[in-house]
């Protein structure tokens, strides 16, 4: 089976869970689900990998040293689960993370993408926030919303 009818395979499973008839996937073969009305997270299709990655903002001018060097830190020397970067000739801060599709069913696909869409809004929190103002941590009731 190649890459984009393995996503549309996952994909159909997963729309009625959240409510869908269905989950397109664009001309790129990338599906792009919003979360809360303002997180865009994408999902891309390899042969052997399934990849998600979602922008978190840009990273402000004044604290852009401090920032990079708190996601290179979080990135765990290539160990952490997921990975931190900037988006080609921007300032935009990107999060993504691969797993290969071994093993990966809808339920797996739930709690993976959970855990990112966890990850990224807390990064989120932490990009917009003010010098000496903590972000808000209120949880969110559910990683998707339809």
């Amino acid at each position: 089976m190649n890459p984009a009818q393995r996503l549309k395979e996952l994909l159909d499973e997963l729309a009625p869970l959240l409510g869908q008839e269905s989950l397109p996937i664009d001309e790129t073969g990338i599906c792009t689900l919003m979360v809360d009305g303002s997180l865009a997270l994408n999902l891309a299709a390899t042969d052997d990998m399934l990849t998600l990655f979602a922008p978190l903002g840009e990273v402000p001018a004044e604290r852009k040293p401090a920032m990079l060097e708190q996601m290179l830190r979080a990135n765990g020397a290539g160990n952490a689960s997921f990975v931190l970067g900037l988006a080609r000739n921007t300032d935009t801060a990107l999060i993504s993370a691969r797993r290969p599709w071994h093993g990966l069913d809808v339920q797996a696909l739930e709690q993976w993408a959970g855990a990112f869409v966890d990850t990224a809004m807390q990064w989120r929190a932490t990009l917009a926030q003010s010098p000496g103002n903590p972000p808000d941590a209120s949880p969110a009731t559910g990683w998707l919303q339809a």
